[in-house]
């Protein structure tokens, strides 16, 4: 379901503003289009690739003490 929160404007520079709607500084999404023009803004948390083995690391030590959980369905 999605709920209409309000309405952006482009500014000159092409930017939108999200302060108004609760949205945080230097929170990071991955925009897509669809085939009718749609934007989609979906939350994430980037990892540089530099601490890649740290994170796989920790989370393969996780996994191996049983605390791993089924990923969490975002397609709902």
């Amino acid at each position: 379901m999605t709920t209409m929160l309000g309405e952006v404007e482009v500014d000159g520079r092409g930017r939108v503003s999200l302060g108004r709607f609760g949205k945080t500084e230097r929170t990071r999404y991955v925009v897509s289009e669809d085939d009718r023009g749609v934007l989609t803004l979906t939350p994430v948390h980037s990892l540089p690739v530099t601490d890649l083995p740290d994170w796989l690391a920790r989370s393969m030590a996780q996994a191996d003490r049983g605390q791993g959980g089924p990923r969490p369905e975002f397609t709902k």
